[in-house]
């Protein structure tokens, strides 16, 4: 028997496997924030935070991590 979640997400899923199989770009949320879901300045903010994280290492926790290499740089 199928999950519930599976069944009414699977429009979605199968257009994403499409995307997939296209080599393609595709996604279910807007690309800017509109003012009216997510509030006035959403967009301002969240640039910010890109900002704020850009050039600079992000950290993860994750187990077994020793160290950092490469010289991978942020977009």
């Amino acid at each position: 028997m199928p999950h519930p979640l599976f069944e009414r997400h699977a429009p979605v899923l199968e257009r994403a496997l499409t995307a997939i199989a296209e080599r393609g770009y595709w996604s279910p949320y807007s690309e800017s924030p509109s003012p009216k879901v997510y509030g006035e300045g959403a967009a301002d903010a969240g640039r910010a935070a890109f900002d704020g994280l850009r050039d600079r290492p992000f950290a993860l926790d994750q187990p077994g991590t020793v160290g950092r290499v490469g010289g991978e740089l942020s977009p």
